[in-house]
């Protein structure tokens, strides 16, 4: 008697892969069991996983749908806005960067071409470590707002603060001053912030955006 609807066991090899089937002829596809019974995992951080197969049934296992999730890992990462003109021609034009490791030191790129030459070859030869990992352009003149090492933004237990690194001019962070006068000082900052460089007429205006 002819099984109709379902593919019978003497079709199974094509389908599963040239497996032996062990249940009789007569029976339809969907009972039948194959040597490669079980499913085959391997572990990494995407789980690939071979479905068991009972002819035209494929049975997933969903206990591993969601392994990948496990090895998951976000790290923080933020973005340095530019406001201002001023803000933007410091970032060599860039309308921002964005921050991926913590502490990020902020500072002002040197004026001095043998100083900066210098440091270069330093940090080539790895003599010293680099002042800061991003270097504002601040045009000459008498009274700057952004010092060589201005500031560092940190990032610890979920949450990012600013650190004046011992400015000359300070820092204003949503308003508040925080640092100037070669005096260090930490605020926290939210999504949003508005950060000045300098002293309260500095036209080097940022604003600090998290990262979602």
């Amino acid at each position: 008697m002819a099984v109709t609807g379902a593919r019978v066991c003497a079709t199974v090899r094509t389908v599963c892969g040239g497996r032996r089937c062990h249940a009789p002829a007569a029976h339809s596809a969907w009972r039948c069991r194959h040597e490669d019974e079980q499913s085959q995992y391997v572990a990494g951080r995407n789980a690939i996983w071979r479905p068991r197969c009972f002819g035209d049934v494929t049975i997933r296992d969903s206990r591993f749908d969601n392994l990948s999730m496990a090895y998951q890992h976000t790290d923080p990462s933020a973005t340095f806005v530019a406001v201002t003109d001023e803000a933007r021609a410091s970032l060599d034009c860039k309308p921002a960067v964005r921050m991926t490791a913590f502490p990020f030191k902020v500072g002002r790129e040197s004026r001095q071409t043998f100083e900066r030459l210098r440091t270069e070859v330093d940090r080539r030869l790895g003599g010293v470590p680099p002042l800061n990992d991003l270097y504002l352009l601040e045009p000459p003149s008498d009274s700057l707002h952004i010092s060589r090492e201005h500031l560092a933004i940190g990032h610890v237990d979920g949450r990012f603060f600013l650190v004046d690194r011992g400015s000359a001019c300070g820092t204003a962070v949503a308003g508040a001053r925080v640092g100037g006068d070669r005096t260090e000082g930490r605020v926290d900052l939210h999504d949003g912030d508005e950060i000045v460089m300098g002293g309260p007429d500095s036209p080097f205006i940022f604003r600090f955006h998290i990262d979602v």
